[in-house]
C-alpha cells in the first residue's frame, strides 16, 4: 500500500488562506447564539493585546532577568 502525502503546495495554501486571506475572522458574530466574552467573565477586566504582551514581558523578566520588552517603540513597516 502506497502512503499518500500531502504535496507542500497544499499545506501553503491553507497557510496562504488562514494566516494571509484571514478565512478565520471572515465570518458573522451578531448571531442569536453568540456570546461578548465580558458576559462570560464580568470579573475580569478588558485588556488590549499591547497589555497582555507587556504583562508577560514582565513575568519573563523576572523569572530571567534583562530588560523589559515593550511595544511602546516598535517600528511599524
Amino acid at each position: 500500500m502506497v502512503e499518500k502525502i500531502i504535496p507542500r503546495s497544499i499545506v501553503a495554501a491553507f497557510t496562504h488562506d488562514i494566516f494571509l486571506k484571514g478565512c478565520q475572522t471572515n465570518f458573522s458574530s451578531n448571531g442569536p447564539d453568540e456570546v461578548e466574552v465580558s458576559t462570560l467573565y464580568p470579573d475580569e477586566p478588558f485588556i488590549t493585546v499591547d497589555e497582555c504582551f507587556n504583562e508577560f514581558a514582565v513575568k519573563i523578566k523576572d523569572k530571567h532577568g534583562g530588560p523589559t520588552p515593550t511595544t511602546a517603540n516598535v517600528p511599524v513597516d
